[in-house]
């Protein structure tokens, strides 16, 4: 919202509060983006308004709560605030700190560091837990099911064979409650008093979780620490075993001082207990730090240094700055700097020279951003942002991703684009490849046996050479496993595909609308829109055996049954009967009727494209009438992208629209093309729709070229000269096109189709009628009529050359008939011919 408080300015100006609960998470990663709207609406406060004295945004007030925030003055200082500080004496229920040292093995393994704190888990809950709930904070998925196991083992090793449940009653009670629980290990361990909360485990599953242990039916938790900052489970004792969790890209590494406060935080139950205990278990050397941490000794620092130019670029799209000057007092605005003049040696830079150091570091990223093209500078000094700058700010890019975009080429593809998002910046914080997963990556991607099967992996459509090594791999061979419906049982995995789909969502936007900016990018484009579907969609673009998905209530087994009855496209089921369709899926009736009445909610497009002569004698008019075949389209809506280019990769024209009940006509005026035919390739790209879009190409040939080979007919009687001259003749397409039917109603104009009897069309012309991709190319016929004056003339040199080919001939009779075809309608009335283009051999 404040990024775009110019379009909201009557609402932005009438905010005069901004209150921020759980400030300290300015401290964290996701901290920068707190800083960044905070300094904003700080930033906001100098600008000039209308009504200067009675906009609230003028004097913008703040209140920022926390409760584990030690060094508040700075926070009070960088809001210029009053502070106040409330002590443990206002807790409601007071909280005793314990911190256990362990050393690790010799050779410093954190894997097997954190597996010997579980033996030491029970002798902990027995001597702090009163007998009342307990949360046991783990690193890992895995490593919750191993501590839970063990405090069990633990516990009947010592003769406590019923758990923490007392009685056999309660005990049968919870066998009963988790009799479909779908997870193997939370089922076999609720019974005993125990459970596990991860994000691994179904949401029921976790709710039921939830439900017990706050009833108290359940003891011990061992949970990760999405439960400390999503859930509200209060317990009398917290465990955090180890303070370090695992990350593939980087190891080992330490939590962060606010994710530790969050999970104490969960200790004590303010409406049963007297007092809560927060026990954290680490290394023997660690312990003095986090003793500091606990008694408020450990201040909170800025994360905003790592990505300041993200935040700069926002500022200039926004236009809170607009200079050099403007930048250096935002980024003295910041928390960043307020820190930075406290501690700076924590910055790695020296007392004397903050101020220098902080203008000199503004000063080179918006070098950075200009030399990215992502920011220019005006002739008075001024910055302004480029196409690429709002693009990147709109879809919260970082500053890396962007700078690959726009370094993309004119004619890039979808595998090579596929790449340039798996390498995004924005997956290397979330994804990471765990323990097991390559194997699997790897056969997939290169289609090899299954392990103790008969049964092959499925193989990508796109796969990559050698092995799966970094985090990009995993997430191009990943997002083609997902596009191709291949089922993914690994829970771990489906949550990564999630994020996979939303992140490139936002990249894939940005690209396309980029490329479309550009005029000589055409195929890339093309590539990005089709691929962006492909993200919104879960499927490829040019999917065929899924495309009835789409519709509500048909899931992949009905599909399946469809598809076997060659019913597996959108356009198959238009055409199926509805006795067939109730057939292939053994349903009664109406099932078939009420599924072909889902098809009315899709918009389905067909194109009209023809060039028509100006004043001006080098240009055309190009006219593309896109016609709305489904007149009883239902209220749904639907974006649509008409996208033109030509064989030079340039594109022609690009509009987005609504679907509508009518259908819509555009208008372009291009160059007239002397030298050479011009082709033209008309998209209609459906953003949420598989199985519809039109992929069409057309061929036109200059009038100028047309008269100067009928002169050079009289000198010049080769076979392949005649040959071209046929091809100018019936304005023949000279690419291939893509299956296409023929059908009457192609050529005869709308106007005289209803008059015009089947019979008086020649033979060649009549084929088997079909719904499909529409070819057509218009001619006028005051265009048309110079071509058939010289008839005659043309056929009788044709006869006459003794080396004209069998094939030769036969096309040069089609074009009699169509001949005879054009001057019978000329004598109805002079109007406009639409012709589908003929494919000859």
């Amino acid at each position: 919202m404040t990024r775009r408080w110019k379009s909201n300015k009557v609402f932005m100006d009438s905010i005069g509060l901004l209150m921020i609960d759980e400030v300290h998470i300015i401290g964290e990663n996701r901290g920068a983006c707190l800083e960044g709207l905070v300094t904003r609406c700080k930033m906001r406060k100098k600008f000039k308004f209308d009504n200067s004295d009675s906009c609230a945004a003028r004097n913008m007030r703040f209140i920022a709560v926390s409760a584990t925030v030690p060094n508040i003055e700075d926070i009070a200082t960088w809001l210029d605030a009053k502070m106040l500080v409330f002590g443990n004496e206002f807790r409601p229920v007071p909280l005793e700190h314990i911190v256990i040292g362990r050393k690790p093995n010799r050779k410093g393994n954190q894997f097997l560091f954190d597996k010997n704190l579980n033996y030491i888990l029970f002798d902990t809950i027995k001597k702090y837990s009163a007998g009342l709930p307990t949360l046991v904070f783990c690193s890992t998925r895995k490593g919750c099911e191993d501590a839970a196991n063990s405090i069990l083992s633990q516990m009947q090793s010592e003769g406590y064979d019923r758990g923490f449940v007392d009685s056999a009653e309660e005990r049968i009670l919870l066998r009963r409650l988790c009799k479909n629980v779908k997870a193997k290990t939370l089922r076999e361990l609720i019974p005993y008093g125990i459970a596990v909360h991860t994000a691994g485990i179904e949401v029921s599953d976790r709710r039921l979780a939830e439900e017990l242990f706050s009833k108290g039916r359940i003891q011990v938790m061992c949970a990760t620490t999405t439960l400390a900052q999503g859930v509200n489970l209060p317990a009398h004792l917290v465990v955090v075993k180890s303070t370090k969790r695992y990350i593939r890209s980087e190891g080992w590494i330490e939590y962060s001082k606010q994710d530790i406060l969050q999970m104490i935080g969960r200790a004590g139950r303010p409406q049963f207990d007297k007092t809560g205990v927060a026990v954290i278990m680490t290394e023997d050397k660690n312990v003095q730090c986090y003793e500091n941490l606990l008694n408020g000794h450990i201040p909170l620092e800025s994360n905003l240094r790592h990505n300041i130019i993200d935040h700069l670029n926002a500022e200039i799209v926004t236009g809170t700055v607009e200079n050099v000057k403007d930048a250096t007092i935002w980024i003295k605005s910041t928390f960043l700097a307020e820190r930075i003049t406290r501690n700076p040696k924590h910055y790695g830079m020296n007392t004397k020279k903050v101020k220098d150091i902080l203008e000199n570091i503004v000063r080179k990223d918006l070098q950075r951003l200009i030399k990215t093209e992502l920011a220019t500078t005006t002739k008075s000094g001024s910055i302004r942002s480029t196409q690429l700058g709002r693009l990147m700010a709109k879809f919260y890019l970082r500053y890396e991703t962007v700078e690959s975009i726009s370094s993309i080429g004119s004619r890039i593809e979808v595998p090579t684009l596929l790449r340039l998002v798996a390498q995004a910046e924005e997956y290397k914080q979330n994804l990471r490849i765990r323990m097991g997963e390559k194997g699997w990556l790897n056969g997939c991607n290169k289609g090899s046996k299954k392990k103790s099967t008969s049964e092959r992996y499925k193989r990508i459509r796109y796969p990559m050479k050698g092995k799966v090594k970094a985090i990009e791999d995993k997430i191009y061979i990943l997002t083609q496993i997902a596009l191709s419906g291949e089922k993914i049982e690994n829970w771990d995995l489906k949550m990564d595909v999630e994020s996979i789909f939303k992140v490139g969502s936002r990249i894939l936007n940005c690209v396309s609308e980029f490329l479309l900016s550009k005029s000589k990018s055409f195929e890339s484009a093309k590539s990005s829109l089709l691929l962006r579907k492909s993200f919104r969609m879960k499927m490829w673009f040019d999917e065929k055996r899924r495309q009835l998905q789409q519709l509500t209530n048909i899931g992949p087994k009905l599909c399946t049954l469809l598809a076997d009855s060659n019913i597996s496209t959108l356009r198959d089921l238009e055409s199926a009967g509805v006795l067939r369709i109730e057939d292939a899926v053994n349903r009664k009736p109406p099932f078939g009727t009420q599924l072909k009445a889902k098809l009315k909610y899709l918009p389905l497009f067909g194109v009209k494209s023809y060039l028509l002569p100006t004043n001006n004698s080098i240009e055309w008019n190009l006219h593309i009438e896109v016609l709305q075949e489904r007149p009883n389209l239902q209220s749904n809506i639907h974006y649509v992208h008409l996208l033109v280019g030509n064989q030079n990769n340039i594109i022609i024209l690009h509009r987005r629209f609504k679907s509508s009940s009518t259908g819509c006509t555009f208008r372009k005026t291009v160059n007239r093309n002397e030298s050479v035919s011009e082709a033209f390739e008309i998209n209609i790209i459906y953003e949420d729709i598989v199985g519809y879009d039109i992929l069409e190409s057309f061929v036109h040939f200059p009038e100028s070229k047309i008269l100067s080979q009928e002169s050079d007919s009289t000198r010049h009687s080769s076979s392949k000269h005649k040959k071209t001259l046929i091809q100018s003749r019936l304005d023949i397409p000279a690419i291939p096109m893509s299956n296409s039917i023929l059908r009457t109603d192609d050529f005869v104009d709308p106007e005289l189709s209803s008059s015009s009897d089947d019979s008086v069309l020649p033979n060649f012309m009549l084929d088997k009628r079909g719904s499909s991709q529409l070819y057509s190319n218009t001619v006028r016929y005051d265009q048309k009529i110079h071509h058939l004056n010289n008839l005659e003339h043309e056929r009788a040199t044709y006869y006459q050359n003794e080396s004209a080919s069998v094939n030769e001939r036969d096309s040069l009779e089609k074009l009699e008939s169509l001949d005879e075809y054009i001057f019978k309608t000329n004598k109805q009335q002079s109007n406009t011919l639409h012709y589908n283009h003929l494919r000859y051999k």
